[in-house]
Parts: C-alpha cells; sequence; structure tokens
C-alpha cells in the first residue's frame, strides 16, 4: 500500500506541463553555486547622488544670482531715470526763480534829504574892492532869493586877497547856500571875527 501511494504521490507532481519558472531553476545555479550580486549595483546610485546634488545646487545658485543682478541692474536704471527726471523738473523752476528775482523791482533805498537851510540870519557883506556898489549888488543877490538881515560896508581889517565868507563852526551849510548865490567857493571857518553876524562876506579884486 505504501508503494502505491507513492507512486501516485510522484504522478501528481508530473501530470503539470513545465513552465518558465521550472526552466529558469533547472538552467540556474543551485546551492552554493550561485553568483553574487555586482558591488556596482549598490555603489552606483551613491555616486549618482554625489554628482547630480551638487550640480543642481550649482544652477540654483547660478540662476539666483543671475536674477539678483538682473534685479539691481534694473533697479539701479531706474533710478538713474528717476533723478534725470527730476533734474530736468527742477531747472524750469530754477529757470523761473531767476527770472522772478530779475523782474523784480530792486527797492529803492531812502535818500538822506538835507535838513532846509535857514535863512533867519545875519549876513555882513564887506566891499574890499575900490569898486563902489559891490557890497549893495550882494545884498541885493541875497535878499532876492529870502535873506533879509543883509547889510553892506566897507572892509577893514580883514587880510585876505580872495573873496571869502567865514562862517561860525557848525554853519558850513548856510555858508555853501549863500555861496552857491553870490558864486563864492572860498569858505573859511572863524569863531572870533564875526562879530554880531553869522557870515560875514568880504568881496576882493576877484569877485
Amino acid at each position: 500500500m505504501k508503494v502505491e501511494n507513492r507512486y501516485a504521490e510522484t504522478v501528481s507532481l508530473h501530470q503539470y506541463p513545465e513552465d518558465e519558472f521550472d526552466q529558469a531553476g533547472a538552467e540556474g545555479p543551485v546551492g552554493l553555486f550561485r553568483e553574487k550580486p555586482s558591488r556596482w549595483k549598490t555603489v552606483l546610485p551613491f555616486l549618482l547622488v554625489l554628482i547630480i546634488v551638487p550640480v543642481l545646487a550649482w544652477g540654483a545658485v547660478s540662476f539666483i544670482t543671475s536674477r539678483s543682478d538682473n534685479q539691481t541692474a534694473e533697479t539701479q536704471s531706474t533710478t538713474v531715470a528717476t533723478q534725470a527726471a527730476t533734474e530736468t523738473t527742477e531747472a524750469p523752476t530754477n529757470a523761473e526763480a531767476a527770472t522772478e528775482a530779475t523782474t523784480q523791482k530792486p527797492t529803492e533805498e531812502p535818500t538822506e534829504t538835507e535838513p532846509a537851510v535857514s535863512k533867519d540870519v545875519a549876513i555882513q557883506i564887506l566891499n574890499g574892492t575900490r569898486i563902489n556898489g559891490l557890497a549893495a549888488e550882494a545884498v541885493g543877490k541875497l535878499q532876492a532869493d529870502g535873506y533879509q538881515y543883509v547889510s553892506a560896508s566897507n572892509a577893514s581889517g580883514w587880510l585876505t586877497e580872495a573873496t571869502t565868507i567865514y562862517y561860525a563852526p557848525g554853519t558850513r551849510a548856510g555858508a555853501e547856500a549863500i555861496g552857491e548865490i553870490l558864486g563864492i567857493s572860498n569858505l573859511s571857518e572863524n569863531s572870533t571875527d564875526l562879530g554880531n553876524s553869522d557870515y560875514v562876506v568880504v568881496l576882493k579884486g576877484d569877485y
């Protein structure tokens, strides 16, 4: 009975046709003679990672750097253009300011008015020549100009060779006014010989 069972089991194992798996097992090495796997299959992925990762990193850094440089260049170009536009805008403003400054009228400085010369003064006309009526003629000119206290006489004791107007200290302006009327430019300050007069006019041959 045991022999029949073993025969039946052997028949049952070979009752199916061989397939590709049976052929692969029959052709390949068995047990200790099986081929060892290659080391390159294990190392190759790491080598690829070591090569590809730096290349990708370098490419990313180069891209970011070039983009940053482009943005910086664009920013500088924009800044230069803005400054140029600002200067162009300020130029007309400066020109307008210069035009306004030119068109403004200069401020007129007030002129100092000379104090009016008083004609209420005593004037003595002395004739130091031999020409009769010379002093009286000078008196007439002064009175015609508004001087009322004018007298004529002959000169004595006045040592001068030229026609001269003598005046008290601080009254030169009045002497100049009298000189303009009579045509006399020689003026001399005198504080001792005027007597009761404010001005003394000595007429000589040059008058």
